[in-house]
């Protein structure tokens, strides 16, 4: 975010279609002389002003940058993207569209994730895990 800018709050247009819908939907707000933008995951709670200065600095010459996970994993809704690639790489149809399908194609550097950063959070157990 921006010093001057609200929040703006969306959804993709068809509720339950994916991440990528989502991104598609969020692009739409995002100003004209914006180059790059962080998309991260809602159940990313490691992620820290950090994690995205480290990502937007990655992205190099390249169309983007994502977190690593321990395990050597691409971490795909935990990057920094040029704004230009990522609305040339949308789908005509965004919905169920798969995010590693959409962004692989992409040139991506990728980010080490410190301790923490990559953890999310899909049940209960994982949660008392992060507490």
């Amino acid at each position: 975010r921006r010093p001057g800018f609200d929040v703006v709050w969306t959804r993709e247009a068809v509720p339950g279609t994916g991440p990528v819908a989502a991104l598609a939907a969020g692009l739409v707000f995002v100003p004209d002389d914006v180059e790059a933008v962080a998309v991260l995951a809602a159940d990313l709670p490691g992620v820290r002003r950090s994690t995205v200065d480290r990502l937007v600095a990655a992205i190099g010459p390249g169309d983007g940058a994502v977190l690593v996970d321990a395990a050597g994993q691409r971490q795909w809704l935990l990057g920094a993207w040029r704004v230009a690639a990522l609305k040339a790489a949308l789908p005509a149809q965004v919905e169920n569209a798969s995010v590693r399908r959409v962004l692989g194609g992409l040139t991506v550097a990728e980010v080490p994730a410190e301790r923490g950063e990559a953890d999310d959070i899909d049940t209960p157990e994982d949660l008392e895990r992060h507490r």
